[in-house]
């Protein structure tokens, strides 16, 4: 008889474990569905490494730090803390260089990193000064500009046969405040650099930037094709 109610207690338990384990898979895939697995990923190295604050996490996903704050919960069944001492955190955020090393090669989130990793060589190339700001979530400090990063890997196209395709730039609103959007394309292996109060007179403050892979047709990122020199004063 003991045996048998044993037996029950732990079949009990297994059904509890998988209806949780269902919730949340299916939140995971939710999450996957609406803000893509790139911000699975950034709540991973959040919880994991401690490579992204909340703040940032939030600013890329385009939502509240609250909303963030909760995902991370239902996710991990804890709230999010920094559980490092003050004294063990660096006083800068890691280096992009530093990051590549615990992602998936491939992965969206490796190549967005990868993109700050180029964009950094490139202005230090220039003699340019460069700082991960510590106290703001934006990308880099360059000569006292703040720039947001952004690339694009792969060719889009509206329907079968297009003729040309496009590139597309995810810009969440928080990113427009930095002073440049420095936007690489990998077949070019070029960044534009495109101030976003020329992006926000001609888009407004939502939305993402498309750009046609023809040259000649007019469009930002075009316009501003390798303008380093606006950040060298």
């Amino acid at each position: 008889m003991k045996d048998s109610t044993e037996e029950k207690v732990v079949g009990f338990d297994e059904l509890v474990a998988r209806r949780k384990r269902a919730k949340v898979e299916g939140f995971v895939k939710q999450l996957s569905d609406t803000y893509g697995s790139e911000l699975l990923d950034r709540l991973r190295l959040m919880h994991e490494d401690h490579l992204f604050t909340l703040q940032e996490v939030a600013l890329e996903a385009g939502v509240t730090g609250e909303a963030i704050h909760q995902w991370y919960q239902r996710l991990f069944n804890k709230p999010y803390v920094r559980t490092r001492p003050e004294k063990d955190r660096p006083s800068e955020r890691p280096l992009p260089i530093e990051k590549l090393s615990h992602m998936e090669p491939g992965t969206s989130i490796y190549k967005g990193t990868l993109a700050e990793v180029i964009f950094q060589d490139k202005c230090e190339l220039l003699g340019y000064e460069v700082h991960i700001p510590p106290m703001t979530v934006f990308d880099f400090s360059v000569n006292k500009h703040v720039v947001e990063v952004k690339s694009c890997w792969t060719i889009c196209y509206p329907n079968p046969g297009y003729e040309h395709g496009y590139w597309k730039f995810s810009i969440q609103e928080g990113q427009l405040f930095a002073e440049y959007l420095a936007c690489y394309v990998s077949t070019l292996e070029k960044f534009s650099i495109i101030p976003t109060k020329e992006l926000i007179k001609e888009k407004g403050m939502t939305g993402s930037l498309y750009v046609p892979v023809d040259p000649t047709r007019n469009n930002l990122f075009w316009k501003y094709l390798s303008a380093w020199e606006l950040l060298c004063h």
